[in-house]
């Protein structure tokens, strides 16, 4: 009962707390708080007294944690504060300079956007783009400023020699897999590629039995892998050809363009044409 309940151990850990930060001289009531789970807290607790604030998220090294592990505040805060000293650097600088300000923006700006990202990487578009958006402006300004012609975003950063920041982040994971399989971490990670089955996925049939073929299954059964090793392999490929000066590598492979397409097929019928030209002129004359 004790266990099911863990409102009965919080008045041990507020006792211990407070023993320590009596000693070592910490306690400030300012700075205090609480947050217990996702459900709404109503009691009161207190420490030498004083009751504690409830606040529905913690700062946690510098990153904002939510009890629902939705990082939406941290990206807004974050992007605001970036986009601040965006305007800032612009606003101190009148060089027309871009590797002036694209140093100044690989060093004081863009860590404020990296920091601690294999925590918070974003998984929806909107987040991802709401990031993206201050290296674009930033970009943007820089044009401008330095009176070049203008270009689309991903010509901008390439003149810059910089990369996205969707780009970043996603070789920062793989760094931080890589690390974690080879021990770098000290944590356990023997979960880490096991996921909890799917759901299973009933599919109704539309059409008569003579011609629909889910009638012969009425219910698919869809479970993920137990291991995802193969996953992992897979990703150390990537990450290994993000390495390499070519780029291009982990584009999907571009389609030949129309013209060489029908370059191709035109001599592909000529060949073809002269063959039967040619058998044909073998069947007329047996004896030539």
């Amino acid at each position: 009962q004790t266990l099911k309940n863990p409102h009965t151990f919080i008045p041990i850990y507020l006792s211990e707390i407070t023993s320590y930060l009596d000693e070592y001289k910490l306690f400030d009531v300012n700075q205090a708080g609480f947050r217990i789970d996702r459900s709404t807290c109503t009691q009161l607790y207190f420490i030498n007294g004083i009751s504690l604030t409830v606040s529905p998220f913690m700062k946690d090294l510098g990153v904002i944690m939510h009890p629902s592990l939705k990082f939406t505040d941290h990206v807004s805060k974050m992007t605001s504060k970036a986009r601040a000293k965006v305007n800032l650097m612009f606003k101190s600088f009148f060089s027309s300079d871009r590797n002036l300000y694209s140093r100044a923006y690989s060093t004081f700006i863009r860590p404020l956007l990296e920091y601690g990202s294999v925590i918070w990487s974003p998984h929806t578009v909107t987040l991802a783009n709401q990031i993206e958006a201050v290296q674009r402006n930033f970009s943007l300004r820089l044009f401008t400023r330095c009176r070049i012609p203008y270009s689309l975003y991903p010509d901008r950063i390439n003149q810059l020699s910089l990369q996205t920041l969707e780009h970043r982040r996603f070789i920062s994971d793989l760094l931080f897999l890589h690390k974690s399989v080879l021990g770098f971490y000290s944590y356990d990670h023997s979960n880490l590629f096991k996921l909890p089955p799917l759901p299973v996925v009933s599919v109704e049939p539309t059409l008569c039995a003579s011609h629909c073929h889910l009638s012969r299954q009425p219910r698919l059964s869809i479970s993920a892998p137990t291991s995802l090793f193969p996953l992992y392999h897979s990703l150390l490929i990537l990450f290994y050809a993000s390495n390499l000066q070519s780029p291009d590598l982990l584009l999907s492979p571009k389609p030949h363009p129309p013209n060489r397409i029908a370059t191709k097929t035109t001599d592909l019928h000529r060949t073809m044409s002269k063959n039967i030209r040619h058998s044909l002129s073998l069947s007329t004359h047996p004896g030539g």
